[in-house]
């Protein structure tokens, strides 16, 4: 049993590569929770959750290569990867994050007005 556990922590050896498994196993289990309740909102908010972590997670390896990787093998590395910029992936996440919030806004200013339509 104990070999199970070093195999699995020697595949997950980055920090990003851990953040990247375990929001993908809690996305994953949050949505088969919206779709055992039928709650449409909440599997949207799942469905959203998972672009942005996805996108999130590509933003990071593109622009912080380095993050990707465990620091024992950073080493053996040398200089073949370029240095981490992450002013770019927080520029990124900052803007993502204003225009969903501009679009959850404009979807509940969209529900309140058909709800006043409604007879």
């Amino acid at each position: 049993m104990e070999t199970d556990y070093a195999t699995i922590l020697q595949v997950i050896g980055s920090p990003l590569r851990f953040f990247g498994l375990t929001a993908i196993v809690c996305s994953t289990a949050f949505s088969i929770g919206a779709g055992i309740l039928k709650n449409e909102r909440a599997f949207v908010y799942c469905i959203h959750m998972f672009l942005a972590i996805i996108g999130l997670f590509a933003a990071i390896a593109v622009w912080c290569p380095r993050s990707l990787y465990h620091p024992t093998e950073l080493t053996n590395l040398g200089n073949q990867l370029p240095p981490n910029s992450p002013y770019p992936v927080a520029l990124i996440s900052i803007i993502v994050l204003a225009i969903y919030i501009v679009y959850k806004l404009y979807a509940i200013h969209i529900n309140k007005a058909a709800a006043k339509q409604q007879p």
